[in-house]
Protein backbone atom coordinates (compact mmCIF):
# COMPACT_ATOMS: atom_id res chain seq x y z
CA UNK A 1 0.00 0.00 0.00
CA UNK A 2 1.07 3.39 -0.69
CA UNK A 3 0.84 5.38 2.27
CA UNK A 4 1.81 8.43 0.54
CA UNK A 5 -2.04 8.50 -1.03
CA UNK A 6 -3.85 6.75 1.80
CA UNK A 7 -6.58 9.86 3.16
CA UNK A 8 -7.88 8.98 6.56
CA UNK A 9 -12.25 10.13 6.40
CA UNK A 10 -14.56 10.58 9.15
CA UNK A 11 -17.29 9.03 8.94
CA UNK A 12 -20.85 10.41 8.72
CA UNK A 13 -23.23 9.75 11.68
CA UNK A 14 -25.34 7.89 9.75
CA UNK A 15 -22.59 5.29 9.20
CA UNK A 16 -21.83 4.98 12.65
CA UNK A 17 -25.11 4.48 13.86
CA UNK A 18 -24.17 0.62 13.43
CA UNK A 19 -21.54 0.44 15.71
CA UNK A 20 -23.42 2.88 18.26
CA UNK A 21 -27.12 2.17 17.85
CA UNK A 22 -28.19 4.37 20.81
CA UNK A 23 -26.34 7.71 20.29
CA UNK A 24 -28.14 10.57 18.84
CA UNK A 25 -26.76 10.68 15.17
CA UNK A 26 -25.28 14.00 14.56
CA UNK A 27 -23.69 14.93 10.85
CA UNK A 28 -20.06 13.35 11.64
CA UNK A 29 -20.54 11.42 14.87
CA UNK A 30 -22.82 10.01 17.91
CA UNK A 31 -23.40 11.94 21.05
CA UNK A 32 -22.06 10.09 24.12
CA UNK A 33 -23.81 10.42 27.58
CA UNK A 34 -23.05 9.57 30.83
CA UNK A 35 -24.38 6.48 32.11
CA UNK A 36 -22.76 6.27 35.23
CA UNK A 37 -20.57 9.14 37.23
CA UNK A 38 -17.14 8.48 39.70
CA UNK A 39 -15.11 10.92 41.97
CA UNK A 40 -11.59 9.36 41.74
CA UNK A 41 -10.07 8.89 45.28
CA UNK A 42 -6.46 7.68 45.73
CA UNK A 43 -3.30 7.11 44.74
CA UNK A 44 -2.04 6.37 41.60
CA UNK A 45 0.50 4.27 39.80
CA UNK A 46 1.29 3.71 36.36
CA UNK A 47 3.94 0.64 35.67
CA UNK A 48 4.68 -1.52 32.04
CA UNK A 49 3.53 -4.39 34.74
CA UNK A 50 -0.37 -4.19 34.65
CA UNK A 51 -0.06 -6.16 37.88
CA UNK A 52 1.69 -3.63 39.54
CA UNK A 53 -0.30 -0.67 38.79
CA UNK A 54 -2.25 1.02 41.11
CA UNK A 55 -5.61 2.70 40.34
CA UNK A 56 -7.79 5.00 41.60
CA UNK A 57 -10.74 3.75 44.10
CA UNK A 58 -13.65 4.92 42.43
CA UNK A 59 -16.83 6.41 44.72
CA UNK A 60 -19.93 6.56 42.12
CA UNK A 61 -22.12 9.72 42.60
CA UNK A 62 -25.69 9.59 42.55
CA UNK A 63 -27.83 12.14 40.58
CA UNK A 64 -30.89 13.90 42.55
CA UNK A 65 -33.43 15.18 40.65
CA UNK A 66 -32.35 13.59 37.75
CA UNK A 67 -28.96 15.84 38.09
CA UNK A 68 -25.32 15.25 39.12
CA UNK A 69 -24.04 17.95 41.27
CA UNK A 70 -20.86 18.45 40.37
CA UNK A 71 -18.05 20.28 42.12
CA UNK A 72 -14.99 22.07 40.05
CA UNK A 73 -12.64 19.08 39.52
CA UNK A 74 -12.16 16.00 37.52
CA UNK A 75 -14.77 12.90 37.32
CA UNK A 76 -14.72 9.67 35.48
CA UNK A 77 -17.48 8.95 33.10
CA UNK A 78 -18.84 5.68 31.92
CA UNK A 79 -20.86 6.49 28.94
CA UNK A 80 -24.29 5.38 28.82
CA UNK A 81 -23.80 3.82 24.90
CA UNK A 82 -22.67 0.78 23.71
CA UNK A 83 -19.58 1.46 21.75
CA UNK A 84 -18.32 -1.31 19.29
CA UNK A 85 -15.07 0.27 16.94
CA UNK A 86 -15.39 -1.27 13.78
CA UNK A 87 -12.20 -3.24 12.30
CA UNK A 88 -11.10 -0.42 10.09
CA UNK A 89 -11.81 2.54 12.09
CA UNK A 90 -10.10 4.31 14.90
CA UNK A 91 -12.96 6.42 17.42
CA UNK A 92 -11.96 9.60 18.87
CA UNK A 93 -13.98 11.56 21.54
CA UNK A 94 -14.04 15.55 21.73
CA UNK A 95 -16.26 17.46 23.94
CA UNK A 96 -19.61 19.17 22.65
CA UNK A 97 -19.11 22.67 21.73
CA UNK A 98 -21.81 23.66 24.61
CA UNK A 99 -19.57 22.00 27.04
CA UNK A 100 -16.92 24.03 26.24
CA UNK A 101 -18.63 27.09 26.62
CA UNK A 102 -19.87 26.42 29.79
CA UNK A 103 -15.94 25.30 31.00
CA UNK A 104 -15.89 22.02 31.16
CA UNK A 105 -14.29 19.60 28.68
CA UNK A 106 -13.73 15.82 28.40
CA UNK A 107 -10.62 13.81 27.79
CA UNK A 108 -10.31 10.33 26.28
CA UNK A 109 -7.62 7.78 24.56
CA UNK A 110 -8.10 6.92 21.21
CA UNK A 111 -10.43 3.83 20.76
CA UNK A 112 -8.93 1.27 18.72
CA UNK A 113 -10.40 -0.89 16.22
CA UNK A 114 -12.12 -3.93 17.54
CA UNK A 115 -12.90 -2.53 20.86
CA UNK A 116 -16.03 -3.30 22.30
CA UNK A 117 -17.79 -2.41 25.46
CA UNK A 118 -20.41 -0.72 27.77
CA UNK A 119 -20.92 -0.38 31.52
CA UNK A 120 -18.32 -1.35 34.27
CA UNK A 121 -15.04 -1.19 33.09
CA UNK A 122 -15.80 -0.30 29.78
CA UNK A 123 -16.52 3.13 27.89
CA UNK A 124 -14.85 5.56 29.96
CA UNK A 125 -14.19 8.76 29.99
CA UNK A 126 -12.78 11.77 32.01
CA UNK A 127 -14.87 15.19 32.61
CA UNK A 128 -13.54 18.00 33.47
CA UNK A 129 -15.43 21.14 35.13
CA UNK A 130 -13.92 24.33 36.04
CA UNK A 131 -16.93 25.59 37.80
CA UNK A 132 -20.07 24.29 39.65
CA UNK A 133 -21.86 21.84 37.19
CA UNK A 134 -25.64 20.63 37.24
CA UNK A 135 -25.43 17.89 34.35
CA UNK A 136 -29.11 16.61 33.34
CA UNK A 137 -28.28 12.60 33.69
CA UNK A 138 -29.44 12.06 30.17
CA UNK A 139 -27.34 14.91 28.11
CA UNK A 140 -24.90 14.44 25.69
CA UNK A 141 -21.89 15.73 26.96
CA UNK A 142 -19.46 14.34 23.66
CA UNK A 143 -19.21 13.29 20.42
CA UNK A 144 -17.74 10.15 19.31
CA UNK A 145 -16.06 10.45 15.41
CA UNK A 146 -14.51 7.54 13.15
CA UNK A 147 -12.17 8.11 10.97
CA UNK A 148 -11.01 4.81 8.76
CA UNK A 149 -8.23 2.83 9.70
CA UNK A 150 -5.77 0.18 7.44
CA UNK A 151 -7.98 -2.59 7.19
CA UNK A 152 -5.67 -5.23 8.80
CA UNK A 153 -6.15 -8.02 10.22
CA UNK A 154 -5.08 -6.35 14.20
CA UNK A 155 -7.72 -5.27 15.96
CA UNK A 156 -7.73 -4.28 19.92
CA UNK A 157 -6.96 -7.38 22.44
CA UNK A 158 -6.03 -5.35 25.18
CA UNK A 159 -6.78 -5.36 29.15
CA UNK A 160 -9.95 -3.76 28.92
CA UNK A 161 -11.91 -5.96 26.65
CA UNK A 162 -14.97 -7.25 27.94
CA UNK A 163 -13.67 -10.78 28.22
CA UNK A 164 -10.34 -9.72 30.42
CA UNK A 165 -10.24 -9.63 33.68
CA UNK A 166 -9.29 -5.93 34.13
CA UNK A 167 -9.48 -4.00 37.62
CA UNK A 168 -10.87 -0.83 35.89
Amino acid sequence: MDWKYLRPAVWPGSEMQKSIPHGDVQPNGIDISIGRLFQLIGNIRLTSKIEKRQYPKLLELMPHDNFWHLKPGIYLVEVAEEIMIPNNAIGFVTPRSTLIRMGATVFSGIWDKGFQGVGDNHGRILLQTSLPFKVHVSVAIAQMIFISAVDDETVYQGNYQPESDSNL
